[in-house]
């Protein structure tokens, strides 16, 4: 029915915008932890792996599967 179909678009659209905070949040938290490795602290993985999580997550909203949240780009360990 039409008022499924609205409910569906808001859900849609409230979990787009998760994503996107959780997203925008994740590069601030990745920004921060390669500035750590830079400056020379362990623990944290490596430069170019941080690089590359920060290319996933700002390509994240154009992937297949946005905005599923069991599909996001995983942080290194």
């Amino acid at each position: 029915s039409f008022g499924h179909n609205v409910s569906h678009c808001e859900f849609f659209a409230s979990e787009v915008k998760l994503e996107r905070e959780w997203r925008d949040g994740e590069l601030k938290q990745a920004d921060l932890v390669l500035n750590r490795i830079q400056d020379g602290m362990s623990g944290f993985g490596t430069v170019a792996a941080w690089r590359q999580y920060r290319v996933d997550l700002r390509n994240w909203p154009e992937t297949e599967g946005f905005p599923n949240s069991i599909l996001r780009p995983k942080a290194p360990q």
